[in-house]
């Protein structure tokens, strides 16, 4: 994974001092420029990238869709899914029901009527 660097001045108060400058990296490495007294007081950025995934896809007019964990690649059965509509601005779409199998990872979303958007999934 490529380093970013990201500097953040904070004004205080803390205890510890009024300003501080952080240099922060992404690459799982970090440092401050002046050392923290207390746990508490670290600033940890995590990069969610290596840790949670997302897929989306469109349908048009399905009461089921079936998205296969094969294609999808996200090998969890806690996903989150979010449904929404295809009209502009797009609202959510709630589902009759939302399935994850559970060695597979298929997901089955119903719809009580055809729906037409796209469903995105984090894991």
């Amino acid at each position: 994974m490529a380093t970013k660097e990201v500097s953040i001045h904070s004004v205080g108060p803390f205890p510890y001092d009024d300003t501080l400058w952080y240099a922060l990296k992404t690459d799982g490495q970090e440092w401050i420029g002046t050392a923290p007294t207390i746990a508490q007081h670290v600033v940890r950025l995590t990069d969610l990238s290596a840790y949670a995934k997302t897929y989306a896809v469109a349908f048009t007019s399905a009461t089921t869709v079936t998205i296969l964990g094969a294609t999808h690649g996200i090998a969890k059965t806690d996903l989150l899914v979010a449904i929404w509509d295809s009209s502009n601005p797009r609202a959510l779409i709630e589902a009759g029901s939302v399935t994850v199998h559970q060695t597979t990872f298929d997901v089955v979303v119903t719809f009580e009527v055809a729906q037409s958007g796209r469903i995105v999934l984090l894991g």
